[in-house]
Parts: structure tokens; sequence; C-alpha cells
């Protein structure tokens, strides 16, 4: 059986580690199966061509660089392409799937965007159409798929609101955590700040965003030192690093928030981290944030649950389905909550452990060979769904 795998539109972040992973652990959950994918070219992405593996053969799409271009795709070149391959099945992981699609396919839907509740800030009118404009394609796809996946419930509630007769369709599979080798290289100047930390050490694993609430959980922290004098914040930021030029009003806006609140002297920028990197900050601290206020998923979740690192969380839902009771949970727009929450939990060494009992017995959910197997099931079964509608007809 041939796939198609249509990763056109992936750029970078979430969706490029993800879609890594997938192109390891499906060959691998699969062997006999056959993979074909769709990438855009290497200048319109900020990750590297996937190592090649018995199986899988890759081919790059210019056209999809543009809006135009990725409509033209979609209803055009892609059924086309996917004739001529003679593929079985296609996931079209890129969260829109084709409305025109020749065979069985199952849209991967983990673009928040599309159903955002911005909690921060209204939405501003071209905001607004964007979003809507978007829905409306991700919507379309999806109704011509055989099935829809996504990573959470609140995901998949968003997407009933949107579309309440894509309901029986929607499957519900984690994302996953990618897998690191164990000898994988950590940088001295990396490990020597994450080193250096005074303890207690809280770890923030985020990009610069408006939505991932920084500048809360800064104003939590006097508070918190105010209990735990030697508390250290340690945030995968760089505000005078590379990333300043693109995001620097956001990391304006997080060092001003430190110098009022006059915590300077408790946060560490560590800057950006690799996969490696980020699984051994997350080994070396006593305890995981993530007060963000939206995700599709939060894969910092689940990698600090695959670690066994205590969790400390947003009060909201994406977070409850990803975390369950491996994490204790905050109102993230109440600083005063944030630090209670995070205060509180550095006190009690019992509740500690309890957290890291439960991330050992949930982090198995997280397993790429295990999410890869979930994905491969649906794909196979969108297939014989298809066969069995010929069947009958016939």
């Amino acid at each position: 059986m041939l796939v198609a795998i249509d990763a056109v539109g992936i750029r970078m972040g979430g969706g490029a580690t993800l879609l890594a992973e997938f192109l390891r652990s499906l060959p691998e959950v699969r062997p006999e199966w056959e993979w074909l994918v769709f990438l855009l070219p290497r200048n319109c992405r900020e990750f590297d061509e996937p190592p090649a593996r018995d199986g899988v053969r890759i081919e790059t799409i210019s056209a999809g660089n543009s809006a135009v271009g990725r409509l033209w795709w979609l209803y055009r070149e892609l059924p086309r392409r996917l004739d001529a391959a003679r593929a079985s099945a296609l996931l079209a992981f890129a969260n829109v799937a084709s409305p025109r699609s020749s065979v069985p396919q199952v849209g991967y839907v983990h673009q928040l965007l599309a159903f955002k509740t911005d909690l921060t800030r209204p939405a501003s009118f071209r905001t607004m159409l964007r979003r809507r404009g978007l829905r409306h394609l991700i919507v379309r796809g999806a109704r011509a798929s055989s099935f829809v996946v996504v990573q959470t419930g609140d995901m998949r509630r968003r997407l009933e609101t949107a579309a309440p007769e894509l309901r029986d369709r929607i499957r519900t599979i984690p994302g996953c955590v990618p897998e690191v080798e164990l000898h994988a290289r950590i940088r001295e100047e990396k490990q020597a700040l994450i080193d250096g930390a005074s303890w207690p050490r809280l770890l923030y694993v985020a990009h610069p965003a408006e939505h991932k609430n920084h500048p809360r959980l800064i104003q939590a922290m006097p508070e918190i030192v105010r209990r735990h004098p030697s508390a250290t914040l340690l945030v995968t930021l760089e505000p005078d690093g590379p990333d300043a030029i693109a995001d620097q009003g956001y990391l304006q806006g997080v060092r001003r928030a430190a110098s009022e609140n006059g915590v300077d002297d408790h946060i560490v920028w560590l800057g950006t981290l690799s996969q490696a990197e980020v699984r051994y900050a997350l080994r070396q601290c006593t305890l995981a944030l993530f007060p963000s206020l939206d995700e599709s998923f939060g894969l910092p979740l689940a990698e600090a649950i695959s670690e066994m690192c205590p969790l400390a969380a947003s009060s909201l839902p994406f977070a409850r389905d990803v975390a369950g009771k491996a994490a204790v949970y905050f109102d993230p727009l109440d600083a005063d909550s944030i630090s209670r929450c995070v205060a509180n939990l550095l006190e009690t060494p019992e509740q500690l452990n309890l957290l890291k009992q439960e991330a050992r017995v949930r982090r198995v959910r997280f397993q790429s060979h295990n999410v890869a197997d979930q994905i491969a099931t649906v794909l196979q079964a969108a297939v014989d769904q298809e066969k069995n509608s010929h069947a009958q007809v016939g």
C-alpha cells in the first residue's frame, strides 16, 4: 500500500517537529507500506530534509508556497499526483485536506488559529477574517475526508462546534514526543546555564508569542521568590539574540516585566534549545511550568511528562487533556494563582513525587510508536471503508 503525506504548508514549529517524528516512526510501524511525502522546497521552510529511509520518497512542491498556489495544489495538482502515483490513501498533514482527493484521505488538524479562543485581547477584524477563511478551508477538506484526526478533546470540541456533522468521523490521537538519542550532544554553554541555576529550578519551554503568557508568569515570580528566595525561572527565550529581531516587541515586554517586578536576577535566558537540550533541562529542573493561554496540543506538556518532571499548568481544557493527573493547575490570567500553586507545590515533596508517579504511567501515550500505530490504523480504516463502499455498490 502506498500512502501519500501532504505536508505542503508545514514550514516550522511544532508541525515540523511532529512531521519529522512521523516520517521516522510510521515506516517503522508499517514497514510493508510505501510512503510518498509532499513538502515545500527547502528555501520555503525552516527545517531540513528528513533523513532518507527505505520505502519513503519525497517530492518538493514549489507552487504551494503562496495562498493561491496552495489552493491550486489542493484542488488540482494533488489529486493528479495521487492518481499518477497510484496512491492508496492520503494523510493530509498540513491541516487543510483536499476537497477533491482521488483516494481515501485522513485529515490531520493541528492548526489552532482557525479555532482560537483569544484570552489576551479581542481579535482584530482582519484576524477574524483570516481565521474564518482558514476554518472554512479546514472544514471543507474535513468533509471530504474519511476521518479527521485531532490531538486533544479540546480540539475535537472546537471542530465539532464548527462542523457538527463531522462528529462521527473525528478521532482523537495525542501528539508524540520526539525520540532523542541517549548520547545526543548538549552544548556546553547551554549545559552551563542550566546547571548553574540555583534551586529550585522552574522551567518554561516556549517560543516568544503573545499567547505563551510569559509576562504573567514573571508577575508571579516575586511571591515565589519571597517564599523560596533562591528560586530561578529558566525560559527558552533569548532577548538579545536572533529571535529578538522578529519578536522584538514581545521580548522587550518580557524583559520589562522582569525589571519592573525586580526578578532579573532570578531569570535565566536559555535561548533556543535542541530537543536533547530540552529533555536535559527537564531532568535537571524541579518543576516545569506551562502558563500558555491556548494550544492545539502543547508539546512541552508531553515532554515534561515523558521526563517525569513535575508539572504546573494552565487550568484550561487543552492542558488537562494532555496532562491529566500528571499536573497541578492554576488560573493563567491570575499571577496570584500561579504563585500560590507553584510555591505550595515546592513546599510539598509528597505532591511532587505523586506527579512523577502519574507521569510514569501517562507518558506511554506520547511514545512515537504508539501514536504512529494509531495513525496507521486510521489510514487503514479509511482504505477499508472505501473498499466496503465500492463492494456494496457493486
